[in-house]
């Protein structure tokens, strides 16, 4: 009786020590680590890591924040876990963006851990769009067709003041497209977006210079920070003729533009222009699917320099409500796009300025589209 209640005593011990170590988290060394990645081979610094021990993230144990470099770490006891996770270009973990786009992983990602370290790189994917929207602007409209709405959209800009202070921006009070050098009225010479077929995407877009409004117009009621004379037109290469005094109240005035010719003007129109100097111009090379969003590749004009850039831009597929005009109510259906790229001004664009030195600056845009349906 005694015997068997010591060999009992012992087997007890033995499986509770057994028992201790299987179970035991090496806090020295990760059982699970590895790289978190976005579709396009980018590092998904910031990540949320999920560990579960069921799929699904039905159970999650712990979690991870993807580092700068995009590794995260699990320490963990001897178990089949389940990884998955998820990432957004607007969180504030470890950095942000001016706009957000989320990817996650496609499936759960098993790992199995027994003796050594588990690596399991995750590499995460966006959403495809639900939708079949497409967006055109004809050369023609008829009375059924997409209009841009041009007063209720914004060109932007921003960037840290003297490199190191708050944010200054500024906008354009005309986003004008260009039809054989002459103002037309259409703000896009050419746009179609294709919702679930983003390769057909294409878009081309001027903005006039001139336009700049940073809250200071002319003198007397402002510092003229905004008029063609002022420093902002300075910066971007425009010019008054002669370096004469323009009053915006007369109907013809004339830019001198950056390779010395002469432009001549109207007050909110152009009879005239030499676009490397009065425009700015972005065009499209190649859009595809990119998180929750979509990415173009595309080539920005400005300063007399064209460079590529990458626009990030998310559609809004918006709602239907009537619209009274001339007393007769019809259904209109209103759409929308928000986006940012971010351009080098000094490096790219030989913009010299002590105050945007060599900062990046980002440019953002929210464009409106109006279409009668009935």
């Amino acid at each position: 009786m005694k015997k068997s209640f010591i060999l009992n005593i012992v087997l007890l011990m033995s499986a509770i020590i057994l028992f201790s170590y299987c179970g035991k988290v090496d806090y020295e060394s990760p059982a699970i680590k590895g790289v978190v990645t976005i579709e396009d081979g980018s590092l998904a610094t910031g990540a949320v890591v999920y560990l579960s021990t069921t799929p699904n993230a039905a159970d999650v144990v712990a979690t991870a924040i993807a580092d700068s470099v995009g590794g995260y770490e699990f320490y963990v006891g001897k178990g089949t876990y389940y990884l998955s996770a998820n990432y957004s270009t607007d969180n504030t973990n470890l950095k942000s963006f001016e706009v957000g786009f989320m990817f996650m992983t496609a499936a759960d990602v098993t790992a199995e851990v027994k003796k050594d370290v588990v690596t399991a790189d995750l590499e995460l994917v966006g959403t495809e769009a639900s939708g079949t929207d497409v967006i055109e602007l004809l050369a023609s409209p008829g009375d059924l067709d997409w209009e841009f709405d041009a007063v209720h959209s914004l060109v932007e800009f921003t960037f840290a003041y003297d490199s190191a202070n708050a944010f200054f921006s500024g906008h354009f009070g005309q986003f004008i497209g260009v039809d054989d050098a002459a103002y037309d009225g259409v703000s896009l010479p050419e746009f179609k977006f294709d919702e679930a077929n983003p390769a057909n995407t294409s878009f081309e877009a001027w903005v006039y210079l001139p336009s700049v409004e940073t809250g200071s117009p002319t003198l007397p009621h402002g510092h003229g920070r905004d008029d063609i004379n002022g420093c902002i037109a300075n910066t971007f290469g425009v010019r008054a003729a002669n370096g004469t005094t323009i009053d915006p109240t007369d109907t013809l005035y004339t830019i001198k533009n950056t390779d010395g010719s002469i432009s001549s003007y109207f007050y909110n129109e152009t009879a005239s222009v030499d676009f490397e100097a009065g425009y700015a111009k972005l065009v499209s090379k190649s859009v595809v699917a990119y998180g929750n969003g979509y990415m173009a590749t595309c080539d920005l004009t400005f300063h007399g320099f064209t460079k590529e850039v990458k626009l990030y831009f998310h559609y809004i597929a918006g709602f239907e409500a009537p619209k009274t005009s001339s007393g007769v109510t019809s259904i209109y259906r209103y759409s929308s796009f928000n986006g940012f790229f971010v351009m080098q001004a000094k490096s790219d664009f030989n913009i010299v300025s002590g105050h945007v030195k060599s900062v990046p600056v980002t440019i953002d845009i929210a464009i409106q589209f109006i279409k009668k349906v009935s």
